[in-house]
């Protein structure tokens, strides 16, 4: 599923994929090799983009299409979840 929109996980000494809770959000997230490549590959499609000097990343109106059309994300969603 992950190749169908292009990410390719590196071979890294990194654990592959990582299950965490964010300590400031209490949100959970995807972590590791996956969850890093997952990220670079909505960020280079122009789906997501980061705060300066923050951890946080927002969704781009492109990346609402891009979720909903591959995972059947509503991403009008996420900001009450």
């Amino acid at each position: 599923m992950l190749a169908a929109i292009g990410v390719t996980v590196p071979g890294t000494r990194r654990k592959t994929v990582g299950y965490c809770v964010d300590w400031t959000e209490q949100r959970h997230h995807l972590s590791g090799a996956v969850g890093a490549a997952l990220l670079d590959c909505c960020i280079e499609r122009g789906w997501v983009e980061r705060k300066p000097n923050s951890r946080v990343v927002r969704i781009l109106p492109a990346g609402e299409e891009g979720l909903n059309d591959w995972l059947g994300l509503d991403t009008r969603t996420l900001a009450d979840a």
